[in-house]
């Protein structure tokens, strides 16, 4: 009997945004907590590359606020990433997997998705349904990082160098013999960090259950081999965040 082949790893080629580059005009107090700007304009350069002239940082900002992007606590909105995300005809969708209720109706009646967000949210938790709760959420990360692309995902302080809740946007995984491994990009780092690598286990116990997904325009000619790497064409060697991070070393 021969044994399975792992699985080909996968890494989507995103291109990091810094939110903490002197170039952004904004206050550096505000680029300390743009996380969700430098997430959103990463997927959006991702999914609809810019012709011309480069989407702005205070772009993205700008319309993340004018879409209700911040709570009246100064936290930024999943769902105002959401609506930025159909500025741009793109189909994109939230979830939380720590909330009451997983209907996808509640979205539509209260944030008004469309069909098409709410036949893409319908399919995601009807892959879900078989699991158990603690199961569903890395399921459903790793099924459309495998065939959909790059998700934003919310996690705890502490995961990198993050103080306060973050979000970080996952670009793949690997298998290291029976562990399996996450690449992400973090944009509290520079540029020139990039990518990060996570143990699966540590992922889960900083991810808060919430997690922002972009359908792309090209959706129905994707494929995972289209955008897997191998030994003959790696798109980056992943680097190995620290496992204790720097800010929190008693040195």
């Amino acid at each position: 009997m021969h044994s399975l082949a792992p699985a080909p790893p996968i890494l989507w080629p995103v291109q990091p945004v810094w939110q903490l580059d002197p170039a952004h005009p904004i206050p550096e107090s505000e680029r300390r907590t743009c996380c969700a700007v430098a997430t959103t304009l990463m997927m959006l350069n991702h999914f609809l590359p810019a012709q011309g002239v480069p989407r702005s940082f205070l772009h993205v900002r700008n319309g993340l606020l004018r879409a209700g992007g911040k709570n009246s606590q100064g936290h930024w909105q999943h769902s105002a990433q959401v609506a930025f995300f159909a500025t741009f005809g793109l189909v994109a969708w939230r979830r939380n997997w720590a909330a009451p209720s997983q209907n996808p109706q509640w979205l539509a009646d209260h944030e008004g998705y469309s069909p098409a967000q709410l036949a893409a949210l319908r399919d995601q938790t009807a892959s879900e349904s078989p699991l158990s709760a603690a199961e569903r959420p890395w399921s459903c990360l790793r099924r459309s990082l495998a065939s959909i692309g790059p998700v934003i995902a919310s996690v705890m302080p502490g995961f990198t160098t993050n103080r306060q809740n973050h979000q970080i946007v996952l670009l793949g995984f690997r298998s290291d013999g029976p562990s399996t491994v996450l690449a992400f990009l973090d944009p509290l780092a520079h540029p020139r960090l990039h990518p990060f690598e996570s143990d699966l286990p540590r992922f889960l116990a900083h991810f808060n259950r919430r997690a922002i997904f972009v359908l792309p325009p090209d959706a129905s000619d994707r494929s995972p081999e289209s955008h897997t790497c191998d030994s003959e064409t790696p798109p980056g060697t992943p680097r190995t965040f620290p496992a204790v991070p720097e800010f929190l070393s008693s040195t």
